[in-house]
């Protein structure tokens, strides 16, 4: 593994623990390997790690590997997108790949049917995975001027 693809995985690791509020030595402990190899992995010195290794570091993360190593996961088959969720997608400026996931979301055969409904598995889904970089919504005014903003 090249030193700049070691440092933007350690900058992943390092960014990842501290937002699920965890130690070193806890993520160590979890991923099954030694306090120095998460210090070397985090400080981009662990060149070449094993992929049993990134499989248990990602896991014990709560990471998909595809994210923990920087590349997008793979889809399948791209549902269709209904247009209620196009329309929150726009007006959000969501990423193709979160876009994608909100329109595979299948539970019994049904799929949500509102912008808010998609707008809630959104949030949800982002709070679940503990996701900290802030969400901004677009500020709407009422009709008596009152301005109000969704944050996420």
């Amino acid at each position: 593994m090249a030193k700049d693809v070691a440092t933007g995985l350690g900058e992943r690791v390092r960014k990842r623990r501290r937002a699920l509020g965890i130690t070193a030595k806890a993520l160590a402990k979890s991923a099954g390997v030694s306090t120095s190899y998460i210090s070397q992995v985090e400080r981009g010195h662990q060149k070449d790690p094993s992929l049993p290794a990134l499989r248990r570091l990602a896991e014990a993360l709560s990471m998909d590997l595809h994210a923990l190593l920087g590349a997008n996961a793979p889809i399948a088959e791209q549902s269709p997108i209904a247009p209620t969720l196009q329309s929150l997608a726009d007006e959000y400026h969501l990423p193709a790949e979160q876009v994608a996931m909100l329109a595979g979301i299948h539970i019994q055969g049904h799929q949500p049917s509102s912008r808010e409904d998609y707008l809630f598995l959104y949030l949800a889904i982002r709070r679940a995975c503990r996701i900290v970089e802030p969400f901004e919504a677009p500020v709407t005014v009422n009709e008596r001027g009152d301005v109000y903003a969704l944050r996420g």
